[in-house]
């Protein structure tokens, strides 16, 4: 009995002596290095970069990088190596995908390492943004608090590992700035950008990581858009076979051309036909032969609300319950050659317009992936049950997710429809619960379609902000991240703003309107000049609270978006019409202001495309104001 009680009483005085780990404290690094590995890729040089380079702004000293751990503590491992598995932190990323991350801190280790290629990068934003309080708030401006003379941390061990596969948020920062968008975690693109020629992809089940960069390249997945024109061409084919495109309501469609001789815009071809098939299916073969990075070739819908609607394909649509029938019956069929000729690789189809009420039987073969795009009411939540766009649109959205797991989404968090890019749009407010639910849903991707190819847009860097951190991590708190870039962005005169911004928001949900997802006019969304009167009297308090030149040229820009509200009494006159004597006296200080500050911005459309450039706006505008 006696020899029992000793040998617990060793046991428990054994326990309570063991090492406890204790954190690090990242104020006192003095004497500490960097190690990667021998073989370190580029994106986790560039990684170690970051981590060094970030901790100096925050004012602690400069850390050596080497490549060979030569005692045994003080060390921060960015990317996995010898060293660094055989450390008091050490583990494998054996498994991780491209942009899964580990965290371990304790007893004077730090390890960050990930998947290849992106996920050490990762790893390190994701620390500097959680443990340094660092945060990426636009492609020039990052907000690097001081490291103070006490900053403990751990002990950690984290995994993280995204829920969407796919994130990209159409701004034009995120294209002409790849660090910004890195520093984001986005890791796709659209297609055919300038990014895309300098970001590279790795070419499907190569290793070879020198091809992407230190950026860490982009996702092999590409985004679906409008190209079943290219696969099959009505200028190559519809003189010979006019019957390889559709019939619509009796008539057939190929027969119709513009002035110049053209073909309709959005023509489709005929999804039940042999040869439209065998045509489709030779062209998607020849492109995935001459496109090895690319994981996908798609064979997606021309944009038109109008579809083939001969015997064949509505038998199929009937059947089905959709025309989604014959889209992914052909797809399938396509897929089905892909698979046995490129095991692993892909095909992508849209879910859009016609095709987003998903088939009653059919399922999407398991290389099929599917491009939901979203026109939810902007107003509400995408799954609120009292709005009935959304009802529509949560549904299929959930019967898709059950038919795939390969399902993304485009989703669309701009003003177009009336020419609005700077016009305020209140659809900032379900972010966090619309993220929520479709990455419950399963959903793998998504892309948010924004200001792609102008700046000085309304909100655009508060929209980046949180569109990109809750796609990186849809559990963050939306509001929380509003609050942190607006106070981070405007300082003392974020107060106003914000005010002006959640005014918006609170008066379009009280209103009971519903707006689809493109935006619209001020009264669209149950807005007045009330509401306008609300935006000037908040950028003239700002512009009081500011505390720097650089602030107030923020607030002076936000000042382009009250002015745009402004003028909503004759954004939409078309030239046929002409504008009241007192209206035109009223609102034209309004659009000298607002188009001479754009052209101080740097502000370059009103809407998407060439044809919305603002001088053409202003020409307009001047017609029916008289010129300034």
């Amino acid at each position: 009995m006696l020899t029992t009680y000793l040998a617990a009483s060793s046991f428990i005085i054994s326990c309570s002596i063991a090492p406890v780990s204790t954190g690090v404290d990242l104020a006192q690094l003095d004497g500490w290095d960097i190690v990667l590995a021998p073989d370190a890729i580029a994106s986790e040089v560039y990684a170690a970069e970051e981590f060094r380079d970030h901790l100096v702004l925050a004012g602690a000293p400069e850390l050596p990088i080497v490549r060979t751990a030569k005692r045994p503590g003080r060390h921060v491992f960015i990317g996995s190596s010898h060293d660094m598995q055989r450390s008091p932190v050490g583990f494998s990323t054996d498994g991780f995908g491209s942009d899964d991350l580990r965290i371990v801190v304790r007893d004077d280790h730090i390890a960050i390492a990930g998947g290849r290629p992106r996920g050490t990068l990762y790893g390190v934003y994701t620390f500097l943004e959680d443990y340094l309080g660092i945060r990426f708030v636009t492609a020039d401006f990052t907000h690097v608090p001081p490291v103070g003379h006490y900053r403990n941390i751990g002990p950690i061990d984290r995994f993280y590992q995204p829920p969407l596969i796919w994130r990209w948020a159409d701004f034009k920062s995120n294209y002409v700035r790849p660090d910004f968008a890195a520093r984001l975690r986005l890791n796709a693109d659209a297609v055919s950008t300038g990014r895309s020629t300098r970001i590279k992809r790795m070419p499907i089940g190569s290793t070879d990581w020198s091809i992407v960069g230190k950026y860490g390249g982009r996702s092999s997945t590409e985004m679906v858009l409008h190209n079943l024109q290219h696969l099959i061409p009505p200028d190559r084919y519809a003189e010979e076979h006019p019957e390889y495109y559709q019939m619509w309501e009796g008539e057939k469609l190929v027969i119709q051309r513009y002035a110049d001789g053209r073909f309709v815009e959005g023509l489709q071809p005929c999804l039940s036909h042999p040869d439209v098939r065998q045509i489709i299916t030779t062209n998607v073969l020849d492109k995935m032969a001459k496109t090895p990075d690319q994981l996908n070739v798609n064979v997606g819908q021309n944009d038109s609300s109008k579809y083939c609607d001969c015997d064949r394909c509505a038998a199929i649509d009937n059947y089905e319950g959709s025309p989604s029938g014959s889209v992914i019956t052909m797809t399938n069929l396509v897929a089905d050659a892909v698979a046995r000729n490129y095991p692993g690789r892909m095909v992508g189809t849209f879910a859009y317009s016609y095709s987003e009420e998903p088939p009653k039987h059919l399922r999407p073969r398991e290389n099929v992936l599917i491009w939901y795009c979203q026109h939810q009411c902007f107003i509400h939540a995408a799954d609120d049950p009292s709005c009935e766009r959304n009802v529509i649109q949560y549904d299929r959205i959930k019967r898709w997710s059950q038919l795939t797991d390969n399902l993304y989404l485009w989703t669309y968090y701009f003003s177009h429809d009336r020419r609005g890019f700077q016009l305020p749009l209140p659809n900032l407010q379900w972010i966090q619960r619309d993220f929520r639910s479709f990455a419950a849903l399963g959903i793998k991707g998504l892309f948010t379609q924004a200001f792609s190819s102008s700046r000085g847009n309304e909100f655009e860097g508060l929209r980046n902000y949180i569109l990109s951190r809750m796609m990186w991590d849809p559990t963050q708190n939306a509001k929380q991240l509003m609050d942190e870039w607006l106070d981070l962005y405007y300082g003392p005169a974020a107060r106003p703003i914000r005010r002006w911004l959640w005014r918006l928001h609170d008066r379009a949900l009280a209103s009971g309107l519903h707006r689809h997802c493109l935006g619209g006019r001020y009264d669209e969304y149950g807005l007045d000049e009330s509401d306008v009167q609300a935006g000037f009297d908040a950028i003239d308090e700002a512009m009081t609270l500011a505390d720097s030149d650089a602030v107030r040229t923020r607030v002076e820009l936000a000042s382009i978006w009250a002015y745009r509200a402004a003028l909503e009494p004759v954004w939409y006159v078309t030239a046929d019409k002409s504008v009241e004597p007192e209206v035109a006296k009223q609102v034209r200080p309004f659009a000298i202001k607002f188009f001479e500050l754009c052209r101080k911005h740097g502000v370059e459309r009103v809407a998407s495309g060439g044809y919305f450039a603002m001088e053409k706006m202003e020409i307009r505008l001047k017609d029916h104001l008289g010129a300034w």
